[in-house]
């Protein structure tokens, strides 16, 4: 007869010790209409108490049961999950479990007893001393648990037991393969999910990396644009003052320089509307580089208040340009 597995499902997860606490087995009228009774042979299971995934017994194991006991009309069992270093596989697992996506457990098991009850008018297989060869970690368990109302009607209702024949044997061994034909299906669905899973995971890691690598560039090219703008900002100060030391002795003196250099650097083009506006030094009859007059310009009158008359030009028209 072929392995025959069913599963049920987790009770509780420690992630400190890396271990899960599952029901394994009850009583309960599956789906499929058999009773597996509480009735174990652990001995073989317990000197050898291997996980596997899926009941891939070509994989290696992805932890071992630290405790396997019928306790309260179920069979329960404790997984301790191997290490990401000795099985990456059992890390993967470890992980859905955590995350609740992973469910069940599956046992694998000899019934050595089968036979047919007939329960609340459903003719059911009750297996009955049971020999645990395996556990196994499973997306879909092979064998859900009942409801409660049915499980109580069928032990309620039940029949005097038959004697197993062949076909009953033959038809449990059908049961079963299609049950593993639909886990095996279930597996690999959740085997595609996994990798699409990964792939999307180094897809988010590479984007995080290039937002990084970005973001490193657009804070270097600011540094490089500040530096630029006040590289460029010393040089049109230079340009400026430069054009107002052009100035003196042409149209400004020498003591009027920082004023003018001021307005230069605040406002350009009102200073070179007025620079235009404004005669040169020469013109007006004043030294280009002191205001002291010449032998010829004593001669000229000079203002009220003492100033050199040049001077009071070049102040008139400064007030004109001004008022334009």
């Amino acid at each position: 007869m072929d392995l025959v597995t069913l599963g049920m499902s987790v009770r509780a997860v420690r992630a400190e010790t890396r271990e899960a606490d599952f029901i394994a087995s009850t009583d309960a009228i599956d789906s499929y209409g058999e009773s597996v009774k509480q009735n174990w042979r652990l001995e073989r299971y317990a000197s050898n108490p291997v996980v596997l995934y899926a009941h891939n017994s070509r994989e290696l194991p992805i932890g071992k049961s630290l405790r396997t006991a019928v306790k309260n009309g179920a069979l329960e069992c404790t997984i301790k999950f191997a290490t990401a270093d000795a099985n990456p596989e059992a890390e993967k697992v470890w992980k859905l479990v955590q995350q609740d996506i992973l469910r069940a457990v599956s046992v694998g098991f000899y019934p050595h007893t089968v036979t047919r009850e007939l329960r609340d008018d459903v003719e059911v297989y009750v297996l009955d001393d049971n020999e645990l060869m395996e556990i196994s970690v499973v997306p879909i368990p092979a064998n859900p648990e009942a409801l409660a109302k049915m499980r109580a009607r069928a032990i309620a209702n039940a029949t005097p037991k038959t004697e197993t024949t062949d076909m009953d044997i033959k038809q449990l061994e059908e049961k079963a393969n299609a049950a593993e034909t639909r886990a095996v299906a279930a597996e690999k669905s959740l085997a595609d999910l996994t990798e699409k899973h990964a792939q999307l995971e180094t897809e988010h890691g590479k984007i995080v990396e290039a937002l990084g690598e970005a973001s490193r560039a657009l804070d270097t090219a600011n540094v490089e644009l500040t530096a630029l703008r006040a590289t460029e900002k010393d040089a049109q100060d230079k340009l400026i003052e430069k054009t107002v030391n052009d100035l003196v002795g042409v149209k400004l003196l020498p003591a009027e320089k920082d004023e003018w250099l001021e307005l230069a650097k605040s406002d350009m083009v009102r200073f070179e509307k007025l620079m235009a506006k404004r005669p040169e030094l020469k013109i007006l009859g004043a030294s280009p580089i002191t205001t002291e007059k010449t032998p010829n310009e004593n001669t000229a009158a000079a203002d009220p208040n003492g100033d050199d008359l040049a001077i009071v030009a070049a102040k008139e028209a400064d007030k004109l340009a001004l008022e334009d």
